[in-house]
């Protein structure tokens, strides 16, 4: 069990993801307070955010499978990799998902503000820099899974 401490950071993580939608409800309704006239928005906003938790719920659903599987000794085989592949498409889909919220965004709202567009562009790329990451893992996973296959065969 060397990783325990990882396991706990994630919990800790959904937990806090968890309380951060809770938080953000509350920010909902007093943004609908204050702001009457996007008060019908407030909702659908908040729905749309809290989905937009959904996808890191998952990934860390996922990293303690990984987690798991290292515990078992099996850093370096075809489940291993199939992790990777799925959190990699899980974050592809978080940055079509990102897009089209952002386009929804604005069209609901009608404001094209320049720094919810510099946030937005922040947080792309951040996610594309989190897919290649995790593209690279899985071929350097891949590629070392082929080499254990090959030495128990050589063995």
């Amino acid at each position: 069990m060397e990783t325990k401490i990882l396991r706990l950071l994630l919990f800790v993580l959904a937990g806090g993801v968890v309380a951060a939608a809770g938080v953000l409800y509350l920010l909902s309704l007093e943004s609908a307070a204050t702001l009457p006239e996007y008060a019908h928005l407030r909702l659908p906003t908040y729905l749309g955010a809290v989905a937009g938790f959904l996808p890191v719920l998952v990934g860390i659903g996922l990293l303690l499978r990984f987690l798991r599987l290292v515990d078992a000794g099996e850093a370096f085989s075809t489940p291993t990799v199939r992790v990777f592949r799925q959190v990699k498409l899980l974050i592809a889909g978080v940055a079509v998902y990102y897009l089209v919220g952002l386009v929804a965004f604005n069209l609901a709202f009608g404001q094209g503000h320049p720094g919810v567009f510099l946030a937005w562009l922040g947080l792309e790329i951040a996610i594309l820099l989190l897919l290649g990451g995790f593209a690279l893992l899985e071929r350097l996973f891949r590629a070392a899974h082929a080499l254990r296959q090959d030495v128990e065969l050589t063995v």
